[in-house]
């Protein structure tokens, strides 16, 4: 608002501008994020809000301020925080396990978009697991050793998470 009365009539002169007023009030915030992009409105208050926000060990001090002339919003991005956990194990075919080659895991979160082997299928230094979207992007995981296709952990449209294993390879 203060943007369009200074173009309709000139710049504000300081006494014009909103003078903030400073509140300490200590206002903790635990949110869960998850590839999130926030808005903050304010408006009506007259005022300065101080955040502390810690990020991977991090202190970082936010300052929002509000003025009483409509209501300001601020955006910003969260990174997207993705809980690494141990490998689930739910194969659909149990095969023998005791000569495993290769766990062929995911390097980041994502999904799996196809699966080009099956259980006991050979397969080939090079050739193609399968296929994980991650960021938008579509990835390919290749074998790194020739061998049979042991344990399938996912299916199609299964979420991955990092170090996840998706297959074995014997």
């Amino acid at each position: 608002m203060l943007y369009l009365e200074e173009l309709i009539r000139g710049p504000l002169r300081e006494k014009e501008r909103a003078k903030p007023k400073i509140h300490h009030k200590k206002q903790e915030i635990d949110p869960i994020l998850l590839d999130a992009i926030l808005t903050i409105l304010l408006g009506g208050n007259n005022m300065i809000r101080k955040f502390k926000v810690t990020v991977d060990g991090k202190v970082h001090h936010i300052e929002i301020e509000e003025t009483t002339v409509g209501a300001s919003t601020m955006e910003f991005s969260a990174p997207k925080v993705v809980e690494q956990k141990e490998p689930e194990i739910a194969p659909q075919t149990e095969v023998e396990s005791t000569s495993i080659k290769d766990r062929v895991t995911v390097p980041i979160a994502g999904t799996i978009s196809t699966i080009t082997v099956s259980t006991g299928q050979t397969v080939k230094e090079g050739d193609l697991l399968f296929v994980f979207e991650a960021m938008k992007m579509e990835n390919e995981a290749i074998s790194s050793c020739n061998g049979i296709v042991g344990n399938i952990y996912k299916k199609e449209k299964d979420s991955v998470s990092p170090n996840e294993v998706v297959m074995e390879i014997l």
